[in-house]
């Protein structure tokens, strides 16, 4: 029995000696072996660069050409909606001048009308008056119409003017229009129907020119007297020349005249502060007389002086 228990101890023994000589041997299995990273070729990468640099190029190439395009399309839009506004203007040009010839050609065809009619009125007789109307109501309603006719207000001015018999009232008829309380706009208006009251009455012409001289020449300031009033003053008068209401230019000639020395006019004190004082007003006069001859040269400058108006 104990030489087989010693047998086993060997065994035993000898099992833990091979034991250790397999755990103390090197092992086998190592495991995988590491990959080393190819080598980058130089010629591939400067490919890569020149590649990358090309593409680069041709945005930004492609990015200018855009915006070449892009300011090319706005500058075409912008030439074109110049081009189209100057279309417009010169269509409202030749719109607004076809309107001024049609106006001017319809004033001429008018005053060429009244012309005719004044220059050989057919005046009713005084049996022919006594059948129209004339009470005080209706002439005290017309010489308020006669003091601010307009445009507007012509036709109904000039139905009134054919029912009344004014025989008695003429002269307060030439005041009320002889007080130059209309538009400049409306100076038309007023010859037609100062031409009505002239193929009616022949005394109303002899009445109502003083009171436009009057108007004309007065001073700006005095009486309430607005240099706007003495300007349409001077324009009814130069109407009322050109369609025949009256037929001496002289008075008109004079008025010029005058108006013209006013506008030559100079100061005459001999003391500095009252001498300035008084160019002051020589200097105002003088505006206002130039406004004046501006507005005979615009308008009677064709008929009056002779001159055609500008094309």
């Amino acid at each position: 029995g104990g030489q087989e228990q010693h047998q086993h101890q060997q065994q035993k023994g000898g099992g833990a000696t091979g034991g250790q000589k397999k755990s103390g041997g090197r092992s086998r299995n190592r495991g995988p072996k590491q990959q080393q990273p190819p080598r980058e070729d130089p010629n591939a990468r400067a490919a890569a660069r020149k590649e990358r640099e090309r593409r680069e190029a041709e945005e930004r190439e492609r990015e200018r050409l855009r915006l070449e395009r892009e300011e090319a399309e706005r500058e075409a839009k912008r030439r074109a909606e110049d081009a189209a506004d100057r279309i417009r203007s010169h269509l409202a040009s030749l719109k607004d001048a076809c309107s001024r010839l049609e106006a001017s050609a319809d004033l001429s065809r008018r005053r060429a009308e009244l012309r005719a009619a004044n220059s050989d009125p057919a005046r009713p007789t005084e049996r022919e008056l006594t059948k129209l109307d004339s009470s005080v109501k209706r002439n005290t309603t017309l010489n308020k119409k006669l003091r601010c006719v307009t445009e507007e207000t012509k036709e109904s001015v000039l139905a009134d003017v054919s029912r009344a018999n004014q025989r008695k009232y003429v002269t307060e008829a030439a005041a009320a229009v002889g007080e130059v309380l209309f538009k400049q706009k409306d100076v038309s208006a007023v010859a037609e129907v100062c031409s009505a009251m002239h193929s009616k009455y022949d005394e109303f012409a002899s009445a109502l020119l003083p009171q436009l001289a009057k108007v004309a020449r007065g001073e700006v300031g005095q009486e309430g007297l607005t240099l706007t009033r003495k300007r349409n003053a001077l324009r009814l008068i130069v109407e009322l020349l050109v369609v025949g209401v009256h037929t001496n230019a002289g008075p008109l000639e004079r008025m010029v005249e005058e108006i013209c020395e006013d506008v030559g006019e100079v100061s005459t004190a001999e003391e500095e502060e009252q001498q300035q004082e008084q160019q002051q007003e020589v200097d105002q006069r003088a505006q206002n007389a130039l406004a004046m001859l501006a507005t005979f040269a615009k308008h009677g400058r064709e008929e009056v002086l002779g001159t055609p108006s500008p094309a």
